[in-house]
């Protein structure tokens, strides 16, 4: 099982442990993931991990919201396979980023495949193409754009203290 740095962690519970990604450049990219290893399913978490899950996803999208106000933060289970224990992501999207997928010429054909002709509701973007954007372009990887705002370890700073981590 991964473990992040302890300057990334921003709470630990009895089952799940909050830290600030390791590899997307992004303040406030959050992966919840559970302590049990063997827990490769939601199915497969203990009853005490299923309870919990709910209140520790609820704190963290609050406090995101409350210390550093993104327009819409998502919340998405990915990772499969061995050693890849239940996790969620927690993404914050703040206008500077909005902006910068905007500019990003490579990602302007992903408005083309989710709004054909007709389609009623103005969309720029949804939460699958922007997650792919803050993955893929803001990744420690690549060559990512600035924060315009706090830094990760202040990220990381005020949500410890918020959620008493």
């Amino acid at each position: 099982m991964f473990e992040p740095p302890e300057e990334l962690v921003v709470l630990t519970t009895g089952h799940w442990r909050v830290n600030q990604c390791c590899d997307v450049a992004l303040p406030g990219y959050l992966i919840v993931q559970a302590l049990d290893p063997s827990a490769d399913r939601l199915a497969t978490l203990s009853e005490g991990a299923q309870a919990e899950l709910g209140s520790v996803l609820a704190r963290v999208h609050a406090a995101l919201e409350d210390e550093l106000s993104p327009l819409i933060t998502y919340c998405t289970k990915w990772g499969h396979g061995p050693g890849h224990p239940v996790h969620f992501h927690v993404i914050p999207v703040f206008p500077w980023v909005e902006e910068a997928l905007r500019r990003e010429e490579r990602f302007h054909v992903l408005g083309d495949l989710h709004a054909p002709p007709g389609w009623p509701f103005p969309a720029e973007y949804d939460g699958t193409e922007m997650s792919l954007f803050v993955r893929r372009a803001l990744s420690d990887r690549a060559d990512p754009q600035p924060a315009a705002g706090p830094s990760r370890e202040e990220v990381v700073r005020r949500l410890r203290a918020r959620l008493g981590g």
